[in-house]
């Protein structure tokens, strides 16, 4: 097994300029789906210029529509609702009744080094009849172009 010493600096050698999540979105009535993040590039690294793409897809891998926007605030709480919206994604309006299942891919882009190429984002479902909160973080994404790609 390597040491954690040697896995720290091996990241120092990592180089990304892109970063890279998948979320599961279920919308309904009741429930809306955000994603939020902190401005950790910045804080973390003093990179001040990063672009947030959000892309909506249905279940069936049609892309509804790309979100972009520069990141410069500390803290982002996107609502899926509000983005379908603005969308005018049809299906949502119809369907307010029953679950939708779509999925999001959150990309972060950069000139400068991000070193991780997963980045620190979560997915939040609020239902705002029962109250509940669930979260969770990306299990997968999409793998950057000095990455390997294996066949498993």
């Amino acid at each position: 097994m390597e040491s954690i010493k040697n896995a720290f600096d091996k990241r120092t050698e990592w180089y990304n300029n892109r970063s890279s999540a998948f979320f599961p979105i279920f919308l309904s009535n009741s429930c809306d789906t955000f994603i939020v993040f902190q401005n950790y590039w910045k804080w973390k690294s003093s990179i001040t210029d990063c672009l947030l793409n959000i892309r909506i897809y249905q279940q069936n891998g049609k892309l509804i529509g790309v979100f972009p926007e520069r990141i410069t605030n500390d803290h982002y709480q996107i609502s899926i609702k509000t983005l379908l919206k603005s969308f005018k994604f049809e299906e949502y309006a119809e369907n307010k009744d029953k679950v939708l299942n779509l999925s999001a891919e959150v990309e972060i882009l950069s000139l400068d080094n991000l070193a991780f190429p997963f980045p620190g984002i979560m997915l939040f479902v609020h239902d705002n009849i029962s109250g509940e909160i669930s979260c969770v973080h990306s299990g997968g994404r999409a793998l950057n172009s000095n990455e390997l790609k294996r066949n498993v």
